[in-house]
């Protein structure tokens, strides 16, 4: 990434950087830990530009037998050039010396938002979902046994509410105006309009899945990452000293439950089966520990019968199960 970084840093302080371009290295100098890029950068800016004025380079070019009009030629591209380098000196000093200002004075913690007092909570119970369009215009899909707190008005400089389980959010654009998805484990999810999303189950790894637009995911004020379309970051909630993992996604498999899928592409059975419980509204008991822990990739459809969807678990974790006292029970 950082060879990448180099190269377009290049073409930016030679006036040919496209907009898309100027975000890419924009976004980089962002996240958590590139300070020390910045300075690095600004370090050879200094010394091109102090070159650029100080040194007899443009002497030695006006010396060369051109003619006039070419000659002011190059002299005005020489000039342009170092007022282009001038003009990315001063963002990255600006970006040093006030790194990341609007980010931590505006992303509050979770209980911060949670002792608001004008707080309603809308949920689901097991098997059921919801869609919901919030004040600012935003859409949310609730999944099964999930809740989301809100505020029964946003705050005129942020749009903050608390997630407890899986949504779908179609986040209304609004520039300026962060919105702010909290969830357990001290981690938030800042977009300012864009379609994603958050699985934060209780006991639970958690995920962020973008599926259009670009958010940013931090924990405790760090930044983890920045997702743009197609990329999926996983938390551990049983490791928390763990990396987290950032993998690519398809996007139309993104939110796939909206529309009855169950994709369960690399999960713990474990987790296979707590989703399953939460979706049929049944009692699953897994006997075998070590099982649990087996990663399996396996889709279903939410049409299809628990029994047909546990005889094929079993199959490929070599287990079987039985139903008894309305339970069952994965031996």
């Amino acid at each position: 990434m950082a060879e990448k970084i180099d190269i377009l840093f290049e073409k930016l302080v030679d006036g040919t950087c496209s907009e898309s371009e100027f975000n890419i290295i924009m976004d980089f100098l962002k996240e958590e830990g590139n300070e020390g890029y910045a300075r690095n950068m600004l370090q050879i800016l200094y010394k091109d530009i102090d070159q650029s004025f100080y040194t007899s380079k443009l002497d030695k070019i006006q010396s060369v037998t051109i003619p006039k009009a070419k000659t002011r030629n190059v002299i005005y591209m020489k000039y342009a050039a170092t007022a282009a380098a001038v003009v990315v000196f001063v963002v990255l000093a600006l970006f040093i010396i006030y790194p990341k200002r609007n980010q931590t004075s505006i992303v509050a913690s979770a209980s911060e938002f949670l002792t608001n007092k004008n707080l309603v909570e809308q949920a689901t119970k097991k098997s059921e979902r919801k869609h919901i369009v919030l004040t600012d215009g935003t859409q949310v899909w609730l999944n099964s046994e999930s809740s989301l707190t809100i505020p029964e008005k946003f705050d005129k400089n942020k749009r903050e509410v608390f997630l407890n389980g899986e949504a779908f959010f179609d986040v209304k654009h609004a520039e300026e105006i962060p919105f702010i998805i909290h969830t357990a484990n001290h981690v938030s999810t800042r977009v300012l309009g864009t379609a994603f999303d958050i699985k934060a189950y209780d006991g639970q790894d958690m995920s962020v899945s973008v599926q259009r637009g670009k958010v940013q995911v931090q924990k405790d004020k760090k930044i983890l990452a920045t997702l743009i379309v197609g990329q999926q970051i996983k938390i551990s909630s049983k490791d928390v000293a763990a990396s987290p993992l950032l993998v690519e996604v398809k996007e139309e498999k993104i939110a796939g439950w909206r529309a009855g899928a169950l994709d369960y592409e690399g999960w713990q059975f474990s987790d296979i089966i707590e989703d399953l419980k939460r979706n049929y509204n049944v009692q699953i008991e897994l006997q075998n520990i070590k099982v649990g822990n087996e990663i399996i990739s396996v889709s279903f459809n939410q049409k299809d019968k628990i029994d047909n969807i546990l005889s094929v678990l079993c199959t490929l974790t070599n287990t079987n199960y039985t139903f008894q006292n309305n339970s069952y029970i994965i031996h």
